[in-house]
């Protein structure tokens, strides 16, 4: 072993910790390297451990460092490990990637057949049809006077006997299903899995109205003279043209509506906040509140990830259930313990109960299509 391995096995410094961080995220480290880097923040999430500040420098500084770096590197990087405290940025981000699969291994359960969700939706007409929607394709296009694919091609199993010019549509999604739908004013729509959107083929009147159940993420085509309103859950985001993410499932304690781009109003009979970039309104007990968080959090879902800052394995749970289409089962007592991390949506299963057990809080029993959490 070098000197300098020697070093950050017995107290990594400030400067060492950087130069393992870069070489890890760009790919470059060795084994080695990687379980010593693995040792050090397994020492980290030690209540008991203390840091030295005179060594390691600020702790918010390194934490606030790390997670910027991996922020930077999250697209490409297909796992993030995950971690107790709030230091999300999980610093062997690519360690997962270069680590021997001897390292993780699997147990003799079900989880390596269950797979992720994939491009799949039923389209409900205004008559009661419905029309199971293409697996190979990934969009639908709505027009005043047809429905196609985003790739042009037609909706075989659509007959235009319907009223189009004042049918009422639905897009649902099953858990384990994602599609996107563009409406005939070119508003986007992306629907997570579990997931219902209710609009018209053809805007009339003084706004554009569409009723969300799930979640959603929009990015509205701008009309001035004609407002886009969403409503979910006993409330109503009102916008002119924007991109925004509302999660609005009925299995959650609160609608949570997260604002990328533009502004936005968010109202129930409570009251109503506008929402400026950056900014998510919380609204649960009858009560919104407004925060800002790190947007990349709430709609990594549309882009093919899971991230979790400071989140309860309850929480992360109902996420996978609706992403793997499982069931949940919990042992008698769970802690009150956070996870924060992230990991690829398009992996199996067992890439996230791996990641997850990683922190050695908490394991899992897959049998069938239903995952056990034991703590």
């Amino acid at each position: 072993m070098s000197s300098a391995l020697l070093i950050y096995s017995q107290k990594m410094q400030k400067e060492g910790l950087r130069e393992l961080l870069k070489n890890i995220t760009e790919g470059k480290a060795s084994d080695q390297e990687i379980r010593l880097f693995n040792r050090y923040y397994r020492a980290y999430q030690d209540e008991d451990s203390e840091w030295d500040s005179v060594e390691m420098g600020a702790q918010h500084e390194v934490h606030d460092e790390l997670k910027r770096s991996i922020l930077q590197r999250i697209k490409p990087v297909k796992v993030v490990p995950f971690w107790r405290k709030p230091l999300p940025v999980a610093a062997a981000v690519a360690a997962v990637l270069l680590i021997s699969s001897a390292l993780f291994f699997t147990r003799g359960d079900d989880r390596d057949q269950i797979l992720a969700g994939k491009n799949t939706a039923i389209l409900t007409l205004s008559n009661g049809k419905t029309i199971p929607l293409s697996e190979t394709k990934n969009g639908l296009v709505i027009d005043a006077s047809k429905i196609s694919y985003n790739d042009g091609t037609s909706v075989a199993a659509y007959v235009g006997s319907d009223s189009m010019s004042t049918a009422g549509l639905k897009i649902s999604t099953p858990r384990g299903g994602t599609y996107e739908v563009i409406l005939a004013d070119g508003t986007h729509v992306w629907l997570n899995a579990a997931s219902k959107l209710e609009f018209p083929a053809q805007f009339s009147g003084k706004q554009r109205l569409v009723s969300l159940t799930g979640e959603g993420y929009f990015e509205v085509a701008s009309n001035k003279q004609k407002p886009f309103k969403v409503l979910s859950g006993g409330q109503a985001v009102e916008v002119l043209g924007t991109h925004f993410n509302i999660n609005a499932y009925e299995d959650e304690r609160a609608i949570k509506t997260t604002l990328l781009e533009g502004s936005v109003v968010v109202s129930s009979d409570s009251g109503y906040e506008l929402l400026k970039p950056g900014e998510q309104a919380v609204n649960a007990n009858k009560h919104i509140s407004v925060s800002k968080v790190n947007v990349s959090i709430p709609v990594a879902w549309k882009n093919k990830q899971f991230l979790f800052e400071r989140e309860s394995i309850q929480s992360i749970m109902r996420m996978v259930e609706r992403w793997y289409d499982v069931e949940v089962s919990y042992s008698a007592e769970i802690p009150e313990e956070t996870f924060s991390g992230g990991v690829s949506r398009f992996d199996k299963l067992s890439e996230v109960l791996k990641s997850l057990e990683s922190t050695g809080k908490v394991k899992f029993e897959v049998k069938g299509r239903t995952v056990h959490v034991s703590m």
